[in-house]
């Protein structure tokens, strides 16, 4: 015996049944209640059955599961039904047999998108493939900049398409779903777990982390609050210890060397430089600043203020090096190699202060390591709840201050700034604030990243002109801007974006390291 109720709509639940048993049914009656879609005719999307027993008067309960999310009458596939898409955002508009429009949705649900229009997709990136999110089927015609194809996976990298060579990035260069699929790589994206990252107790509170210029990148150092210093002096090896407070006696359990005594004390390090050489250069809390050679603290001196370093960058000259310090408290101070080889503290840059300015970064560069004081230095700062950006140049003992367009826009500190060129730099801050200078003189304020208004606190521009940036949310991430806009990757892995990052360190996209509240990552790691 069937039963039918297709006019569900109309009826206040719960929908009620009575059994009536028939006199020679002498065993227990089970029922089957089963719900279709749109029609009784239609699909089968749920089934239950009851059993009632024999000579007993019994109520039961049935609740059958037609989940439609996107509240446009159909069920999905998953549920045995027609509805190829239920999801809150586009769902609405794709069922079958509904109208097919020009969009990025199946919209009759039969698997082909936009059939009956000419269809063409942005080329925001020109490498000749479009973006299938952003199709346009209008009559007029196009921008020049739009193609028929679809393929393009990240419209904001021109090296990011189908027929590009996959290289090793962590970034899906050739679209195909995965990231570095041409063998060997030496390693992922990953944490690094040596013992003596994690500090004496357990949770590092790393800040900083600065790579050699030669021989591919090492050696390494990365310090932090509390003393903390480790070096890895070559690729595959274990970190090695000079952190203050650090056991001396037990050795590790991983194999890692036992730390050394010869620590730099217990200053908070907020700033590095390394040198050719290898040796690191400290700046830290209070105005302490020190260089350790990796195998003892070598010097270690005092600024004439008790200010916190907050950047630090170097130039070689031969023999010679010269080391410039920026401090929060808007002062600039240079150390040379003379002057710690005598015990001299390092002295105050001329004109380098500006009134109301509190400095938050420091990089720079040289036209010509040949000559002595013809490095252009950069300086991220903040005044007046504002952000701005400093350029000071040494050769000429001035100092230039462009105040940004509409500053107001983002309001919070500007904290780091990255430098290639007088004329190629970026600068990142607070709620997603980046500034750039892409071949012209003048900073310009980019578009905050689409997915959230995060305090940025580190960055690297290299020499494509991509910039690498970390920020210090809760969730900590890498991010990537290119000239065109925020691009995909490198991502890290999901379950370690649950703190901080503070600084990085990168000379090409092939070799690069992240640090925070108890974490390093470093691309490529081996397992």
């Amino acid at each position: 015996m069937e039963e039918t109720a297709s006019n569900l709509a109309s009826i206040s639940p719960p929908l009620k049944w009575v059994l009536l048993r028939k006199p020679h049914w002498g065993g227990d009656v089970s029922l089957t209640v089963t719900a279709h879609e749109q029609t009784c005719n239609g699909p089968e999307v749920d089934r239950q059955v009851v059993v009632f027993a024999a000579g007993v008067e019994d109520e039961q309960s049935v609740m059958l599961e037609t989940p439609d999310m996107d509240a446009d009458g159909y069920v999905p596939l998953a549920n045995g039904g027609t509805d190829c898409d239920d999801s809150i955002e586009t769902g609405a508009s794709a069922f079958p047999g509904h109208t097919e429009v020009c969009d990025a949705v199946d919209n009759d649900c039969d698997q082909v998108l936009n059939e009956g229009f000419t269809v063409l997709y942005p080329d925001g990136d020109g490498d000749g493939e479009g973006d299938s999110s952003k199709p346009s089927c209008e009559g007029a015609l196009p921008p020049p900049e739009f193609v028929a194809n679809g393929r393009d996976c990240d419209d904001s990298d021109p090296g990011v398409k189908t027929t590009a060579a996959e290289v090793c990035d962590a970034i899906d260069n050739n679209c195909k779903g995965g990231v570095d699929e041409v063998g060997d790589c030496g390693g992922t994206l990953r944490e690094v777990a040596d013992f003596h990252l994690q500090g004496p107790g357990g949770d590092a509170p790393w800040r900083t982390v600065a790579m050699s210029p030669a021989n591919g990148g090492y050696p390494v150092w990365i310090a932090g609050l509390g003393g903390q210093l480790v070096v890895r002096k070559a690729a595959n090896e274990r970190f090695e210890s000079f952190s203050f407070g650090a056991s001396t006696t037990t050795p590790p359990p991983d194999g890692s060397p036992p730390a050394s005594p010869n620590h730099c004390g217990n200053y908070g390090w907020y700033a590095s430089w390394v040198d050719s050489e290898g040796a690191v250069y400290l700046g830290g809390a209070s105005g302490r600043v020190a260089i350790h050679d990796g195998e003892t603290c070598a010097f270690a001196s005092q600024l004439p203020v008790n200010d916190k370093v907050v950047g630090m960058v170097g130039f070689e000259n031969g023999s010679d090096t010269i080391v410039y310090m920026a401090t929060d408290a808007g002062q600039l101070f240079y150390w040379r190699t003379f002057e710690w080889n005598l015990g001299r503290p390092p002295q105050s840059t001329a004109n380098s202060s500006r009134e109301g300015h509190r400095y938050t970064g420091l990089h720079g560069f040289s036209a010509d390591l040949t000559q002595d004081d013809n490095e252009e230095l950069c300086v991220s700062a903040v005044t007046g709840g504002k952000q701005a950006v400093l350029s000071y140049f040494t050769r000429n003992d001035s100092l230039h201050v462009q105040s940004l367009d509409n500053p107001g826009d983002i309001s919070g500190a500007m904290n780091a700034v990255w430098a290639r060129s007088s004329t190629t730099a970026c600068a990142v801050g607070d709620r997603g604030g980046v500034w750039r200078k892409s071949g012209v003189a003048e900073w310009t304020q980019q578009s905050v990243p689409p997915r959230e208004a995060v305090d940025f606190s580190s960055v690297v521009m290299l020499s494509n002109g991509d910039c690498y940036i970390v920020d210090k949310s809760n969730n900590g991430r890498l991010h990537r801007l290119t000239s065109l806009g925020w691009a995909k990757g490198p991502s890290l892995p999901t379950h370690l974006t649950d703190k901080p990052l503070h600084d990085l360190a990168m000379e090409t996209a092939a070799n690069f390291w992240l640090v925070g509240d108890g974490r390093v990552l470093h691309y490529p790691e081996p397992p």
